[in-house]
């Protein structure tokens, strides 16, 4: 913004104080409308100086005519010499007459040449509302377009349900075998659960995808850029907010207890949707079956891969602001957990502890708080809230000098140190 007119540079300075949002807001169109009004700005000034110009030529050459009259009255009174000193006073006049001409000719360029860099500036701040618009309108239409999928999976899946109730009366209509019978509806219903469960990832997109257009459209009208794609951990279905956050509560710890508790094959496909790709639903499906461990087993692995945990032995902060260690904790007690985006920190009930023995990647950090340097060991995958890039980072990821929120709202730094190797408790609070 150095070469900026003082409209700009103000704006620029204000903007470079702002949140990243308003910052970014400058950058695409606010440049250009504060470059325009340094443009009609420098357009007024030449003006001006050409209108002092014009009256400096009109002075010029009325002293230039004053000086010839003067002139030729010395010489109509014989007054050689005044009528000599007259002729250089005129010739004197028309000379500055001149330079004012000249100037004049030069202010006026100047201010076309601003008035032409405004109407410029104009076009480019229009051109950006016209992509920010057309932006919004097609997030608009995917949005569309996945209802308009998800319309058409849930008809499928009516349809299927129908050709099974069909092929079962036809087959014990035309006397078939009761086994077979049976076999040709399983194959049927397995194949309508397939649909329902493309229908359920489809519906779950729309809404996302609906979502998103709403915010960005929010964002286009007050102004304001919205931050995209806060990052959680992928490994861990329970670490997603709004919409997979919803369903994993209400889908996902609904249907563990079915699917463990009755054996629930419909249970059981509803928790491996929300908990690893669909592929999955067979595994869960002939472990129903089979019934009792295979079912947990296959659950225990699901939920313990998505686990991020502290070492034995591990501090944590209690609703009462005691300490206790990690694993000396109960399901039922509260701890205190702040939420990032809000930075409000409440007491939030421990719903279950879970040990395990197979972890391989740990991290030993060492944090600077105003009371020295503190360490903490965990899971490398462990997610940390950074504030200054409002993202999820894991502890692998961490290096010196990032910033973390402490349970008091204040941040402290810390740099990764090498990975060790013990087992780990993880508390489990309810959301």
């Amino acid at each position: 913004m150095d070469g900026g007119g003082p409209e700009t540079k103000a704006a620029a300075k204000v903007a470079l104080e702002s949140p990243p949002h308003l910052l970014h807001a400058f950058i695409e169109t606010g440049q250009d409308a504060t470059a325009r009004l340094d443009q009609l700005t420098a357009t007024h000034i030449a003006g001006v100086k050409q209108l002092i110009a014009q009256a400096g030529i009109a002075a010029a050459t009325a002293q230039e005519n004053a000086a010839n009259a003067a002139a030729v009255a010395a010489t109509a009174n014989d007054a050689a010499e005044k009528a000599l000193e007259y002729a250089r006073q005129a010739k004197e006049s028309a000379k500055q007459a001149q330079e004012y001409a000249t100037q004049a000719r030069q202010y006026a360029e100047q201010a076309a040449q601003s008035a032409a860099e405004a109407a410029r500036s104009a076009q480019t701040a229009r051109n950006a509302a016209a992509a920010a618009a057309t932006d919004a309108e097609a997030a608009e239409s995917y949005a569309a377009s996945a209802e308009a999928s998800a319309g058409w999976a849930q008809d499928s899946a009516d349809d299927a349900y129908r050709s099974a109730a069909e092929a079962y009366n036809s087959a014990t209509q035309a006397g078939q075998d009761a086994d077979a019978a049976t076999i040709a509806s399983a194959k049927t219903k397995a194949r309508a659960q397939t649909l329902w469960i493309q229908d359920r990832e489809t519906e779950l997109l729309h809404r996302i995808e609906s979502e998103e257009a709403d915010a960005r459209k929010k964002a286009l009208e007050t102004g304001e850029i919205a931050v995209w794609n806060k990052e959680c951990p992928k490994t861990d279905a329970r670490c997603y907010d709004g919409v997979l956050g919803f369903a994993f509560e209400w889908y996902g710890l609904k249907s563990e207890v079915e699917c463990l508790d009755k054996q629930n094959f419909d249970a059981c496909k509803d928790l491996m949707l929300v908990l690893s790709p669909t592929k999955k639903a067979n595994q869960l499906k002939n472990a129903t079956k089979k019934g009792g461990s295979a079912v947990r087993d296959i659950i225990r692995n699901l939920f313990n891969r998505g686990c991020k945990c502290f070492l034995a032995g591990t501090q944590v902060l209690m609703a009462n602001r005691a300490t206790k260690n990690i694993e000396d904790i109960r399901a039922g007690e509260q701890v205190l957990a702040t939420n990032p985006n809000t930075r409000v920190t409440t007491p939030r009930t421990v719903t279950r502890q879970i040990i395990t023995d197979d972890d391989k990647h740990f991290n030993e950090l060492t944090i600077d708080t105003p009371e020295g340097p503190r360490k903490l060991t965990a899971t490398s995958e462990h997610p940390f809230w950074n504030p200054e890039r409002r993202r999820w980072i894991p502890a692998s990821e961490l290096t010196p000098g990032t910033s973390l929120i402490t349970s008091n709202q204040t941040t402290v730094r810390g740099p990764r140190q090498p990975p060790v190797q013990p087992a780990r408790p993880h508390l489990q609070p309810h959301r």
